[in-house]
C-alpha cells in the first residue's frame, strides 16, 4: 500500500491505472473476484466482502487467462500450477 499511496500522490501511470482486487494469494485461487476502492487518503481498500477471506474465485473471462510465473534467467513463462 505504500508504493501504492506514493504513486498516487503523483502523475504516474501507475497512480493512473492501479485495481485493487479482493484476492487471497499469489495463484488467484482464493478471494472474491470483485474490485475493491481506496478513498483518499486511506490506506486500507475497502470491499463489501471481508478483505481477505478465504471465498472461492470464479473469475469469468472469455479468454481463460491463467496465473504464470515467469522463470528467472529466461524469461519463460511457467504455470502457476500445473
Amino acid at each position: 500500500m505504500n508504493y501504492l499511496t506514493s504513486c498516487l500522490s503523483r502523475d504516474t501511470w501507475v497512480g493512473k491505472n492501479y485495481q485493487l482486487w479482493n484476492i487471497n494469494d499469489l495463484i488467484c485461487k482464493n478471494g472474491y473476484d470483485g474490485k475493491c476502492t481506496l478513498a483518499a487518503g486511506a490506506n486500507q481498500a475497502t470491499y463489501p466482502h471481508q478483505l481477505g477471506s478465504g471465498g472461492n474465485v470464479a473469475i469469468e473471462n472469455p479468454t481463460d487467462h491463467k496465473v504464470m510465473n515467469i522463470e528467472y534467467m529466461t524469461g519463460k513463462p511457467i504455470p502457476a500450477v500445473i
